[in-house]
């Protein structure tokens, strides 16, 4: 499991990433404006602790593919399984990360901004209720 720990600045932190991948208009620009990296620049920027560190980087829904298959995992769910602990999804706080239904392979948490959890999709941004949560992970 990693040891997360929350900066002092956290908020504002998180604030300032979630806004900058927001401002992205486009669809997914893999490795660079997808679910991954968000997911990534948010834990990293909260806690200086990359997530997905180990696994490299990627171009295209076929690199990440590759990269995610190499970590021993058949997604990126079975990976975060094995890095941050799990927690009941009434417990998770804003800054916390969740799913909102079995994910596909590739398939990035989404990050609780408030009451709202927020994800890059493959036709942009997405936003929904945290009362959707099936699952939440616990970030410092």
């Amino acid at each position: 499991m990693l040891q997360l720990t929350r900066r002092h600045d956290w908020p504002e932190r998180l604030n300032d990433i979630v806004a900058a991948h927001r401002e992205w208009p486009g669809t997914i620009w893999y490795g660079q404006y997808d679910c991954g990296v968000l997911f990534s620049d948010v834990v990293w920027g909260m806690t200086d602790v990359d997530p997905l560190e180990e696994l490299g980087r990627w171009n295209s829904e076929d690199s990440a593919t590759r990269v995610m298959l190499s970590t021993g995992h058949r997604s990126m769910k079975d990976h975060l399984d094995t890095k941050l602990e799990a927690i009941p999804v009434a417990s998770a706080r804003r800054g916390d990360v969740g799913y909102a239904a079995d994910p596909q392979p590739l398939t990035c948490p989404a990050v609780i901004v408030g009451a709202e959890a927020v994800s890059r999709g493959p036709d942009g941004w997405i936003v929904f209720p945290v009362s959707k949560l099936i699952t939440a992970y616990r970030i410092g």
